[in-house]
């Protein structure tokens, strides 16, 4: 097999599970939106978001991700390049083009099939100039990643400068064509000044490599010197040079662990990730809703990379993530399996949380404010609801974002057996099931949405839906104190957890979910939403069988 073949071949291997999921949510996706395209009643909102959930979380995975190597690090001085392939007999042209060429491939297909599904819908934008602007900018976030520095923070700083410039071209390339009426030489102008763009960034990563080689733990001096660099240093909890003062108990040394390990990724996430997609998405005009869900959906997808790095930062793309010092360590199942959990599903509340901020960023647009005050007003005229236009408008889209966030965290946190449980046949089983009753559901609700003929039948019909809801709720919540008594005594039975831990989780569990039916119930204005339903709805989405499970499992992965 030659170098070429051999390298596109390891980058295949290393991103093939995510390439083949963003390929089938773009799939998905297109099918959805052909259907809504085909009826009279445009869905147009809908239709905003599904371009967003999908295409969005794919081209940021081409620009960020993909590459032969993972983002590392990046306050590093280190190059985050593949140590193990700079020290191979490959030529620097291949070390710096293949990976290249992979990603712009990937980023010239998602755009082609963006733009031809804008235009599908009616809008009017270039094909080949944003797709040239955010290969450069993959091509330069590369770059930065693989080239070693005397310091991480000038890889930050550098980092922080390309942000808003990459983001800046971005949009303009692509609104431009229906922003500015240019004429085809002007046309052609911008064309070839973004290849060349594109060219000046390949050059740098190929540079990139090149200083990578000589200088791989990074340039010297390595270590950082002067204000910035311990100010910098302090923040990021890496004490170096100190002696780390002992901990009161497990729980807290377990804590300060997971937290000193996975820093880099939760501040990279925020940064590289979180502030960017607000700072695009408040470019926009939104209708409430859908800018609640897609603030909800954005920062959920960024806090799921931060929480699940929080389990094993250096872990390969399989899922097992107990390391072998934790493993042969005195600790016992409980307190690892649910500190670890607790660091998890707080490092995703956290992130979730900050939807809010993402949404109140979006309001500085005053088109966004316009919509968001016509919707507020049509609310305050219902019937069922009390109060002024304002007050209801600010409680119902704090309560939006709050039901979407705890369904979304919900679902995950009850994931979480699943890798420290640590079989690889297990986490494809679940992924592959989920993602039958996930689609099956999404097909479900769309081809139900679609087959309405108009919107007062789609919101009968909704009514109607949400009063069966009821009885399956009730019923379902009766099916899941029974799952939970099971629980608790078949772990009790096998040792790995007391009852009274096992007693204190559900007492903990119970505080949470009366706290959560509580405060949506506070929130609603509406008085169809009765303490009996919100307290409903919080008892399904908090997770509590698979948090009993979880020193069980993390049991068969530490004597497997």
């Amino acid at each position: 097999m030659s170098d070429s073949l051999a390298i596109m071949r390891l980058t295949w291997l290393k991103n093939r599970f995510l390439l083949t999921f963003f390929v089938g949510i773009i799939g998905i996706a297109e099918a959805l939106l052909f259907a809504i395209s085909r009826q009279e009643a445009r869905f147009d909102s809908f239709a905003s978001v599904i371009l967003c959930v999908a295409f969005l979380p794919a081209m940021s995975w081409g620009i960020f991700a993909l590459d032969v190597s993972p983002l590392g690090k990046l306050d590093s001085c280190e190059s985050g390049y593949s140590h193990w392939l700079l020290r191979m007999p490959i030529a620097n042209w291949k070390l710096a083009l293949i990976p290249i060429a992979m990603k712009t491939a990937w980023v010239f297909a998602v755009w082609f099939v963006v733009s031809k599904t804008l235009v599908w819908f009616g809008a009017s934008t270039w094909i080949l100039i944003p797709a040239l602007i955010v290969a450069a900018t993959g091509t330069l976030i590369s770059a930065l990643a693989w080239r070693p520095f005397r310091s991480g923070v000038f890889r930050i700083w550098m980092l922080c400068i390309l942000a808003p410039v990459s983001y800046g071209l971005c949009l303009m390339a692509i609104g431009g064509k229906s922003e500015a009426n240019l004429s085809s030489t002007a046309e052609h102008g911008l064309a070839i000044a973004a290849a060349a763009y594109f060219l000046l960034a390949v050059g740098i990563a190929y540079r990139a490599v090149t200083v990578a080689r000589h200088h791989v733990t990074g340039m010297i001096p390595a270590d950082a010197s002067g204000w910035v660099a311990w100010l910098w240093n302090r923040l990021s909890w890496d004490r170096i040079g100190e002696q780390a003062a002992p901990h009161r108990s497990p729980v807290r040394a377990l804590v300060w662990h997971d937290l000193h390990r996975s820093r880099a990724y939760r501040v990279n996430s925020f940064l590289f990730m979180a502030c960017p997609a607000m700072l695009v998405a408040s470019l926009f005009s939104w209708a409430p809703v859908a800018l609640a869900i897609m603030s909800v959906m954005v920062m959920f997808f960024v806090g799921m990379v931060s929480a699940a790095r929080s389990l094993e930062p250096e872990t390969q793309p399989s899922m097992s993530t107990l390391p072998t010092y934790l493993s042969i360590s005195p600790l016992s199942d409980t307190t690892i399996a649910w500190t670890r959990f607790t660091m998890i599903a707080g490092y995703l509340a956290l992130f979730l949380s900050l939807s809010i901020v993402f949404y109140g960023v979006c309001m500085i647009g005053p088109e966004n404010r316009e919509n968001w005050s016509r919707w507020a007003t049509w609310l305050a005229s219902q019937d069922t609801v009390t109060g002024t236009a304002t007050m209801v408008g600010l409680r119902v889209t704090l309560a939006t974002l709050v039901f979407i966030s705890l369904l979304l965290w919900g679902v995950s946190c009850s994931y979480v057996w699943v890798p420290m449980y640590g079989h690889r046949w297990v986490d494809v089983g679940v992924v592959v099931m989920s993602a039958v009753v996930v689609f099956a559901l999404l097909f479900a609700g769309v081809r139900w949405i679609i087959v309405q003929p108009d919107w007062p039948t789609l919101t009968a019909s909704l009514l109607l839906f949400l009063e069966r809801l009821k009885m399956i709720g009730y019923v379902a919540v009766l099916v899941k104190l029974v799952l939970i008594v099971g629980t608790t005594v078949v772990v009790s039975r096998s040792h790995v957890a007391s009852w009274a831990s096992l007693l204190q989780v559900i007492a903990v569990w119970a505080l949470i979910t009366l706290a959560v039916g509580g405060g949506l119930f506070g929130l609603i204005p509406d008085s169809r939403f009765t303490l009996p339903v919100c307290l409903t709805f919080a008892v399904l989405v908090l997770p509590l069988p698979s948090v009993l499970v979880l020193p069980l499992a993390l049991n068969r992965n530490r004597h497997r």
